[in-house]
This record gives C-alpha cells, sequence and structure tokens, in this order.
C-alpha cells in the first residue's frame, strides 16, 4: 500500500512561493514526476491525497489504468453536495482517490467521509490457501522438514 499527499496544483502558487517557478509548473514538471515516483513503487494500492477532482481522471486515472492496469475509486460527493468556496476562499475541488490493480484485487465495498475515502478491498485468489507454490529447491526442503516435523508431533 501506498499513501502519498500529492499537493493539489493550485495550492503550491499561494503557500510554496519561495519554490522556484520552474519546479512549480504542474504539466510540464511536477505531474510527470508524481507519475514516474508513483508508478516505480508498482503498489497494489495506491491511496493519493489532495488530488484534484477535475483533474484527477486525466492527471492519474487514466494514466494509471493504461499503465499498470489500476482501477479507481473517486471520492466525488463533495463536488456534488457542496459547490461552494471553503474557509479559505478555495473552490472544493480535492479529493481522496484510491487505485487498486484490477488483476490482483476486487472491490468489496466503499464509503465516504467528509475528506475520506473508504474502500474495502479483497485479494483475488485463485488457488486454495492450503497449496501455496513452492518456487526454490530451498523453499521446496524447509517445506518438506515442516511437513515431517508436524507428523512426528501428531
Amino acid at each position: 500500500v501506498l499513501a502519498w499527499n500529492i499537493l493539489i496544483k493550485t495550492y503550491h502558487y499561494k503557500y510554496y512561493p519561495y519554490v522556484e517557478e520552474a519546479y512549480r509548473k504542474w504539466d510540464e514538471y511536477r505531474l510527470p514526476i508524481l507519475r514516474q515516483t508513483i508508478g516505480n513503487f508498482n503498489a497494489d494500492i495506491i491511496c493519493l491525497q489532495e488530488a484534484d477532482l477535475f483533474s484527477f481522471e486525466q492527471d492519474f486515472a487514466a494514466y494509471f489504468a493504461e499503465h499498470g492496469g489500476y482501477a479507481t475509486i473517486l471520492n466525488d460527493n463533495r463536488s456534488k453536495k457542496n459547490n461552494s468556496n471553503n474557509k479559505k476562499g478555495f473552490v472544493m475541488s480535492m479529493t481522496t482517490p484510491i487505485l487498486y490493480k484490477r488483476n490482483k484485487l476486487k472491490l468489496i465495498v466503499t464509503d465516504f467521509r467528509s475528506k475520506a475515502t473508504l474502500a474495502l478491498l479483497q485479494f483475488i485468489d485463485d488457488k486454495d490457501d492450503d497449496e501455496q507454490p513452492v518456487n526454490t529447491e530451498e523453499e521446496k526442503q524447509t517445506s518438506a522438514a515442516s511437513d515431517i516435523d508436524m507428523r512426528n508431533e501428531n
């Protein structure tokens, strides 16, 4: 599981003016680095904080669907309920999406609480839990020794 606060693309101009302009540019600098860095982790589940609700699909969802086979859980309830500004004068456009690998996990249930996205995911398992594959020669020997030890204990 990877959790990452990506710093919504509009906040950095107001709160981080000391960062050089070149490093604050979303399309030219920050977005490509975020995609590459997050993708390099190859996490089964990615939880993002401060994603921009209105550009999330093009910024991250479509990219990670194509590059990794991720499905997206997106909390868009805040924009539907209240499209007004918050106390600081910003339009409520932040969201907390979850991306998960479709080939490894299935979505059981979601819930959305204020600024949080909750999800229950289950690993997809084609094999019986008791029948785990043994890969290396050392693992085969360890597995065989464990089987013998268990028989001797009974």
